[in-house]
């Protein structure tokens, strides 16, 4: 830790796919937080080497797992226009409204450059500063005196 201290977590390493032609993609360490550790409670086997596997035990290809995906999100119940990349979106703009360094979330999403995060900084932004504007208009409202029109 930062502050020398040393903890002991899970978590799983990977090399992003993203760029991989280009770059070799990213080296990733990720820790197994709560909810992930929740999920993965009914993964059979082992928690070795990938994780999500079709049926016959083999990982699944970039678009086999986009397409598996989806039909998740419908037995889920949740209406068309989500995705994948959607929630790592969502899981940006979260780590901003959280107050996360901007260099935090780089590497929490893999980016290479601090610019990428401006999305999820913009978009968090957006939120919270039309959230402020229309509860101070709320509160503002409530301690207006009422006027009445007198003849």
């Amino acid at each position: 830790m930062p502050d020398g201290s040393v903890i002991e977590v899970e978590a799983f390493h990977f090399r992003q796919q993203k760029n991989s032609k280009r770059t070799r993609g990213k080296e990733m360490s990720l820790l197994v937080t709560d909810e992930l550790a929740e999920a993965l409670v009914a993964v059979e086997g082992p928690r070795v080497g990938t994780v999500l596997k079709m049926s016959f035990g083999e990982p699944y290809s970039k678009a086999g797992l986009v397409n598996r995906f989806r039909d998740w999100w419908r037995e889920a119940g949740i209406p068309e226009g989500y995705s994948m990349h959607g929630l790592r979106k969502a899981l940006g703009i979260d780590l901003v409204m959280r107050g996360v360094p901007a260099r935090h979330i780089m590497d929490v999403l893999g980016h290479s450059k601090l610019s990428e995060v401006d999305t999820y900084a913009q978009g968090a932004n957006a939120r919270m500063l039309t959230t402020d504007a229309l509860l101070m208009l709320q509160t503002n409202k409530k301690a207006m005196p009422k006027l009445r029109v007198l003849k």
